[in-house]
């Protein structure tokens, strides 16, 4: 990317885009850039640090979840339907919530 192109985006970054980039940033590698961007967005930025946090917080709640229900550690709750109990199952069996 170009020096100019790149002090631009990290220059103009606005919370829409950098909530973009902290998802993303979990799926691949951001580019040299767009980790500096978004660095200098986070620093001026309390709303994202706080959706940064907190997309971290359910990811790991999430894989920390897949894992006990896969090895049997967690029943399910006792008040769902055995319906919900079923399509929640699927769902975790499939991938899809992921």
């Amino acid at each position: 990317m170009p020096f100019f192109r790149s002090l631009n985006l990290i220059l103009t970054l606005k919370c829409r885009e950098a909530s973009a980039l902290i998802a993303e940033g979990a799926d691949r590698e951001l580019t040299p850039s767009e980790r500096w961007a978004l660095r200098f967005h986070l620093v001026i930025c309390a709303p994202c640090r706080r959706f940064r946090r907190q997309l971290a917080f359910l990811r790991r709640l999430w894989a920390e979840m897949q894992k006990r229900f896969a090895t049997g550690e967690v029943p399910l709750q006792e008040g769902l339907s055995q319906s919900a109990r079923a399509r929640m199952q699927q769902m975790i069996d499939s991938g899809t919530a992921s």
